[in-house]
């Protein structure tokens, strides 16, 4: 096991709580861990998927440095507890091997051997092995905050879109089907489903004053009545990501999954069955479909330009 002491070009401090310090030479020490076989290939796979998020490294110092700041009653991340309850308690394997997870500061490891007698543990490898199965087994949506999280600490000044993203798999012939519809429209295959959802999803007061087509035909009725299960597994199943940006758009549709308890997955679902029976039945939506256009009313228009000759003689009087 190497144990090598270098300077700290790693890892970014900011994403420890207040009160740590990089030491006098912000020196970072190896971290090595004790797992099995599987358990390691399982745990880089998972790694590597958050690469482009946030380094494995700052991962590990952000939980474990919250864990210690909790242990020790001091101020500590609200999200890094709720990802550190989804941990597995250690067991030696027979057979273990080596992973190592990176350089963390010296002062951590420190801090952890320091703290083991608050922390409930024997060894430091049962900690580190807590916090490596706790990123591995908690769901997606918090790794997602707790990376946006280390992300905002890192650069506080930076700027993030902020976007709901609803991803599902779906057979490639619905999505050929809705693709061809999209093209013939002048659309692409997200931006039909975001104006599927924008219709479906908005007040009903906006809904009454649509009066185009999607919008008399995709209604919240038509979105919700379709099944959320996935669909049936096949190898030419494509992967779909959609992007719904807008303040409006966003409020609206996240107020329909929270009330309705749908997740981003079953969603879009939902829209691409909507699209598909939409699309399949057509020539007979249009025929019970008509928009009627605005009509001309002499009277009408005769009466405001009457009003308008009463306001201007009366304006001539009084000025």
């Amino acid at each position: 096991m190497r144990n090598l002491i270098r300077l700290n070009k790693e890892i970014n401090l900011s994403i420890m709580p207040k009160g740590w310090k990089g030491g006098k030479e912000n020196q970072i020490s190896c971290l090595t861990l004790y797992m099995t076989k599987e358990e390691r290939e399982k745990i880089m796979l998972k790694f590597s998927l958050y690469r482009n998020k946030a380094y494995r490294v700052e991962i590990m110092c952000y939980l474990l440095s919250n864990y210690i700041a909790h242990i020790c009653g001091k101020p500590c991340e609200s999200i890094a507890m709720k990802v550190w309850k989804y941990g597995k308690e250690y067991n030696t394997p027979n057979k273990y091997v080596y992973y190592s997870i990176g350089a963390i500061p010296v002062d951590l490891k420190n801090a952890v051997a320091l703290n083991m007698s608050k922390s409930g543990y024997r060894f430091r490898n049962e900690i580190y092995y807590h916090a490596v199965t706790a990123f591995y087994n908690a769901p997606d949506r918090l790794l997602d905050r707790m990376c946006k999280r280390i992300a905002y600490m890192k650069n506080p000044k930076a700027k993030y879109d902020r976007a709901v993203r609803l991803q599902t798999v779906i057979p490639e012939e619905i999505y050929q089907m809705i693709n061809s519809y999209a093209i013939q429209n002048g659309m692409n295959v997200c931006d039909l489903i975001r104006i599927t959802l924008r219709a479906s999803c908005v007040s009903k007061k906006e809904r009454a004053l649509d009066d185009s087509m999607i919008g008399k035909v995709f209604s919240l009725y038509r979105l919700i009545k379709q099944p959320a299960y996935p669909f049936t597994a096949n190898p030419n199943n494509r992967a779909l990501l959609v992007e719904i940006k807008g303040e409006r758009e966003m409020y609206y549709l996240m107020k329909l999954m929270k009330r309705r308890r749908i997740s981003n997955a079953e969603m879009l679902r939902k829209a691409i069955r909507a699209l598909d029976d939409v699309i399949s039945h057509k020539d007979k939506i249009k025929r019970n479909v008509t928009i009627e256009p605005q009509s001309y009313d002499e009277n009408e228009e005769d009466y405001w330009y009457d009003k308008i000759a009463k306001n201007d003689f009366a304006r001539s009087i009084y000025l």
